[in-house]
């Protein structure tokens, strides 16, 4: 099942702050705010990971206003020290204490300007980027979303961040928060903000007859520079404006989507005033759900629907996950679904630590139609998942004929668990992990016949 977020905000961050006469406990905001989502039924929570004071910081070093020299020269020696050595004051940060960090995403600051058109803000956001992570790493924080791309011309800029980044904290998973529609969120070009500007540039309308494929193109750049990183992944946005067309939603359906973010503003009333998704936007959750997202919900406390209250929105969500197809499937004895649950990414332990640490550049890959892709040199020995236990794989003649001409002079096909051998196959049956046999019972009765029966 999914699991079901709250996202706070640093208006809530600061009510939580205030004084109250009924808790003597002395628990920080951030206590207090995963408290109240754990009592709400929420999983975890998502919040800001710095605030408005680290914000004011970073534009008074790095977008230097105009005014006198003394001010100016002060500003950039700050701004140099910062660079050559950067960090935080205590009250910039939302947590300071591993306790606060448990069970909380944290949220990179949205108005770094990792694809500014200027070249120098772009600098100076990708050290302030590295610095939240590298801080949100030492609080034990795993998961971090990041700011939106919102400028087409300068995404490569921005993946090229992305990628440092994942070299910088090589055991947190990255998240790009990007807009499922939005056109506006996206800019072709923009003013650059000067060293006399404290404002960052503004998002320019994109032509909106695809804005849909836009975002998706800009999406397919950053994970194409980042190298297909498994740990960058996609939090969906859906804040309105929404699609209609249930096509433009599903594109994103086979994209590696870890979070959707649904803000209240998302919903609409239905007769009897509780909050309902669109139509499409309904049928897109039910959908989606077969890769198991996360849902992150904003802005549930606003009362914007008469009926229901807070938990209408989370309870809306999980209706629909209950009654989406693949979920249905997977509580269905006899699917596929239902008995595929626990298999998906058996593979992806094991192997996933020697990739990074072990194959490095000793392993080749080649891509290619293995009957006519031209190779260096003949092999010695061909490894192989296309032989089943009876030589009877349905690739077989299909590939692993054409895949002869590979090996050195005259070859043979052994199979990992020959059938022919009883003692072999009694020994290590249904030991596989990659598939395992679901005809069990067939086998067993073919070796309880002995061999050649």
């Amino acid at each position: 099942m999914a699991a079901f977020i709250s996202h706070v905000t640093l208006d809530h961050l600061a009510v939580l702050n205030q004084p109250s006469d009924t808790d003597l406990s002395g628990r920080t905001p951030a206590l207090k705010a995963s408290l109240e989502a754990k009592s709400a039924g929420y999983d975890a929570i998502c919040l800001p990971l710095t605030n408005d004071k680290w914000k004011a910081r970073w534009r008074d070093m790095c977008l230097i206003p105009a005014g006198g020299t003394l001010d100016r020269v002060s500003l950039e020696h700050q701004a140099e020290d910062w660079r050559s050595a950067p960090g935080f004051m205590k009250d910039e940060v939302t947590i300071t204490h591993l306790e606060e960090a448990e069970a909380v995403i944290a949220m990179v600051s949205d108005w770094l300007e990792l694809d500014a058109a200027d070249e120098w803000v772009r600098h100076d956001a990708e050290i302030a980027l590295h610095q939240e992570l590298a801080y949100a790493s030492y609080l034990n924080i795993h998961t971090a979303i990041l700011p939106p791309p919102r400028n087409r011309a300068h995404a490569a800029s921005y993946a090229r961040s992305i990628n440092a980044a994942l070299s910088l904290v090589p055991y947190m998973q990255l998240s790009v928060r990007l807009p499922i529609y939005d056109p506006s969120m996206i800019q072709i070009d923009a003013t650059p903000p000067n060293s006399t500007s404290s404002t960052p540039s503004q998002p320019v309308a994109l032509d909106d007859n695809h804005p849909s494929i836009a975002t998706w193109e800009m999406w397919d750049v950053i994970r194409s520079i980042c190298n297909y990183n498994p740990r960058l992944t996609l939090t969906l946005d859906l804040t309105p404006p929404l699609p209609s067309a249930l096509e433009v939603l599903n594109q994103w359906i086979a994209e590696p989507t870890r979070y959707i973010f649904v803000p209240g503003s998302a919903f609409l009333a239905n007769a009897k005033g509780y909050p309902v998704l669109p139509k499409g936007t309904q049928s897109f959750i039910r959908d989606i759900m077969k890769i198991q997202p996360s849902v992150i919900l904003s802005g549930t406390d606003a009362g914007r629907h008469t009926k229901g209250g807070e938990a209408a929105y989370s309870q809306y969500i999980r209706h629909l996950e209950k009654t989406s197809p693949a979920v249905k499937a997977m509580q269905t004895s006899g699917t596929v679904e239902n008995f595929a649950q626990g298999y998906q990414d058996y593979l992806q332990a094991p192997l996933q630590d020697r990739q990074n640490n072990e194959w490095g550049d000793k392993v080749q890959l080649l891509y290619g139609d293995m009957r006519t892709l031209p190779v260096p040199e003949p092999v010695d020995i061909l490894v192989s998942e296309l032989l089943g236990s009876f030589g009877d794989n349905e690739l077989s003649p299909e590939c692993l004929d054409g895949a002869m001409r590979f090996l050195k002079g005259k070859s043979d096909f052994i199979s990992t668990r020959p059938a022919i051998n009883h003692r072999i196959s009694g020994r290590y049956l249904d030991t596989s992990i990659i598939y395992r046999v679901s005809c069990a019972n067939l086998i067993l009765e073919a070796i309880q016949r002995g061999p050649c029966q």
